[in-house]
């Protein structure tokens, strides 16, 4: 929509039946105190001690940073007073969202998923666009620029790196798709010459896509449409360190290939004579 907006996370529709509910119903998100794990709510970013506190209105969020004499920012519009922004700039067709996140996770397997939202505005979504997604027309096509696990250091290889999925949309079938990334990392204990070490991690991945069929897959055990990436880590750890040899250990290989050159030469002088 032009300018940035901050978001926090929140509850997607992570299985078929909640996707099909909120594609149908405009659920309103209830006021609450806390986030807890099963249910997420509007970020205070950071204007409460608490972390979990929730800012679920716009003016929650303002009052919130009043209350701290913060000014309110002007790079980029939180997610709970996205409606304005909205109004002044619609949706329009073909457009594509870019996302943007620094996290800080415990040291336990996770899942991220990226999604509908459980409480999906449907007055945001034109008229024409929603009546398609209800028919599942659902394009969750992307392209993934980085995805790391830590800072990065020489040899290092991000495998997701410029990843591209595209949606196969077959005119009549009403099939989206869920994509699965398991990312499996690696603890790497990183040693430069001279400099402090770096702790970051390398990754594998699994990766596969499965169609899925919204109008006719309404079990709520059954997987959602959407983006899901789940990591674990291993149990053992790697170290790389750079190290520079003294000069007395190239001076003794200089000496071997020498002695190994003396010594074929005088192996041919006998073959010869």
């Amino acid at each position: 929509i032009g300018k940035r907006i901050r978001d926090g996370l929140r509850t997607v529709a992570d299985n078929s039946g909640d996707l099909s509910t909120a594609l149908t119903f405009e659920q309103h998100e209830k006021a609450q105190a806390h986030a807890s794990a099963k249910q997420r709510c509007g970020s205070c970013y950071y204007a409460h001690v608490d972390e979990d506190d929730c800012c679920t209105e716009c003016d929650d969020v303002k009052q919130a940073f009043k209350e701290r004499d913060w000014k309110t920012p002007t790079a980029y519009v939180v997610e709970q007073c996205e409606d304005d922004e909205f109004t002044a700039n619609p949706p329009v067709e073909g457009e594509f969202c870019r996302l943007e996140a620094d996290l800080y996770v415990r040291r336990v397997n996770s899942q991220i998923q990226m999604g509908v939202n459980h409480f999906l505005r449907h007055h945001l979504v034109p008229p024409e666009t929603l009546s398609r997604v209800r028919a599942g027309d659902l394009n969750f096509s992307h392209t993934i620029n980085g995805l790391s696990f830590g800072p990065k250091f020489p040899g290092l290889v991000d495998v997701l790196d410029g990843r591209n999925k595209t949606w196969r949309h077959i005119p009549g079938w009403p099939m989206t798709e869920h994509f699965q990334y398991d990312v499996h990392l690696i603890p790497t204990h990183y040693q430069p010459l001279g400099a402090e070490e770096i702790f970051s991690h390398q990754y594998s991945v699994t990766e596969y896509v499965k169609p899925i069929d919204i109008k006719g897959r309404r079990d709520a055990g059954l997987a959602s449409a959407g983006i899901y990436l789940s990591y674990d880590i291993t149990p053992f750890a790697v170290k790389v360190s750079e190290f520079q040899k003294p000069w007395i250990h190239f001076l003794t290989e200089c000496c071997a290939i020498l002695g190994g050159i003396f010594a074929f030469t005088g192996m041919l002088d006998n073959l010869s004579y």
